[in-house]
């Protein structure tokens, strides 16, 4: 981009939007952005040494989103970035920050997340 006397460029270091963390396959009608259920559970009083229950949890990305922060697994670890194929950052560092973070992550949550809904009959 050019604006006056300076040149500003601008590289995509993400690819897809950082909302899309990389655990859902599959999307159905409207499920809730990624992001934006983290940022409710931040917002909330919720804490991981808490119980979750989301009775109307659609897609369930509230509830995933809970219990990922809660066993401290990073956003974003299942899903690959376009910068990982540039040359200069390409290679094993990533395999081992991404092993690293779930070395650091606790294997289950201190108290139960539960979501439930009613699945509308066709």
């Amino acid at each position: 981009m050019l604006l006056d006397d300076r040149a500003t460029l601008l590289l995509d270091t993400t690819g897809i939007g950082l909302h899309k963390r990389g655990y859902r396959r599959l999307v159905g009608e409207a499920p809730l952005r990624e992001t934006l259920a983290a940022a409710m559970l931040d917002l909330s009083r919720w804490t991981p040494d808490r119980p979750l229950w989301d009775p109307f949890c659609g897609s369930g990305t509230i509830a995933i989103e809970a219990a990922l922060i809660g066993r401290g697994l990073p956003p974003g670890l299942n899903r690959r970035f376009a910068c990982e194929n540039w040359p200069r950052l390409a290679g094993a560092a990533w395999s081992e920050l991404r092993e690293a973070a779930r070395r650091r992550s606790s294997p289950s949550l201190p108290e139960r997340n539960q979501a439930t809904d009613v699945s509308e009959e066709a």
